[in-house]
């Protein structure tokens, strides 16, 4: 394995390392509502990510291919829509420490996109490239999930016309 898939997993694990312990205090600072399912959900996504990475590496570095290092499954990372959060706990308001992780979070995520944006562009391995893809995909999706928090709460009335895919016609 060259010195470049190494490196780029390893800063890649230190980034999931990061998002956990962020994620955890997120979630433990906020109170029983949406803001704490989701940051929950990133976590267990974070901790999926950090085993994933660690996996990878050592088949790498044990010689193995990328084909035979990272088996590329669906359905494996559990953050997913808003809507059915919410449905669940109801329009509950946030504190300032929830929406300061929100934007906290979200300047983390667009950092990791950027990172595995440029990997992207230096993989050589097409299965590297289908992994490095699939993370981007990942961070984005969770960027997309933080984004609807953010304004879902500061704007729950918006947010459930954009939600039921109502219109407003300004009739």
């Amino acid at each position: 394995m060259t010195d470049r898939p190494q490196e780029m997993l390893c800063r890649a694990l230190e980034m999931t390392e990061q998002g956990i312990r962020f994620y955890r205090e997120a979630a433990a600072a906020c109170g029983a509502g949406p803001g704490k399912e989701v940051f929950g959900r990133l976590l267990e996504d974070e901790r999926f990510h950090q085993e994933r990475i660690k996996e990878i590496h050592a088949a790498l570095v044990a010689g193995e291919s990328w084909d035979e290092a990272c088996p590329l499954r669906e359905g494996e990372v559990t953050s997913g829509g808003l809507a059915e959060i919410v449905e669940r706990h109801g329009a509950t308001g946030a504190c300032a420490t929830e929406l300061g992780a929100i934007a906290s979070a979200l300047e983390l995520l667009k950092a990791r996109v950027e990172f595995y944006e440029g990997w992207f562009r230096r993989a050589e391995d097409p299965t590297e490239r289908r992994f490095v893809e699939r993370m981007v995909q990942e961070e984005r999706g969770h960027f997309i999930l933080l984004s609807d928090l953010q304004y879902f709460y500061e704007d729950p009335k918006g947010w459930s016309l954009k939600e039921d895919h109502q219109i407003l016609d300004g009739a």
